[in-house]
């Protein structure tokens, strides 16, 4: 059962890689000059032109120049942003289905994170079919 449940987990983590990297390559191959050239973390601006016309005048234009609204987060997992965290964003996610998609199939949850422990849950189902056999 093990063996098919490691296959399983890592099946489903083969493809929500695949179309992760897919989901996160596309975009930066279309903007491949974007990519190369641009820095997320430069703030970003926007320019905006505003020409007055009057009959019998020249056309005064006055350009102003203020912070686009768009943060650099957004800018970094924007369809130039930063590519590599992009694919680590989704190898974690990859990894962590195979992680749940193997706990589900084997039926065990048990799970240990420095001092934090959560024991196995077949103790306690154990306890509930041994009360409910005495009733």
């Amino acid at each position: 059962m093990k063996g098919r449940a490691d296959f399983l987990a890592g099946l489903i983590a083969a493809s929500v890689l695949v179309v992760g990297a897919l989901v996160v390559v596309q975009p930066a191959l279309q903007h491949r000059s974007d990519l190369a050239n641009d820095n997320p973390f430069r703030p970003a601006l926007s320019r905006e032109v505003v020409e007055k016309r009057v009959p019998g005048k020249p056309v005064e234009r006055t350009t102003t120049t203020k912070p686009a609204s768009a943060p650099w987060v957004e800018r970094a997992l924007g369809n130039s942003g930063l590519l590599l965290l992009r694919v680590g964003i989704v190898v974690l996610a990859a990894f962590l289905a195979g992680a749940v998609a193997q706990r589900v199939l084997l039926g065990d949850y048990a799970l240990k994170v420095g001092p934090v422990e959560v024991p196995a849950l077949t103790a306690a189902s154990d306890d509930l079919d041994a009360s409910r056999l005495n009733c």
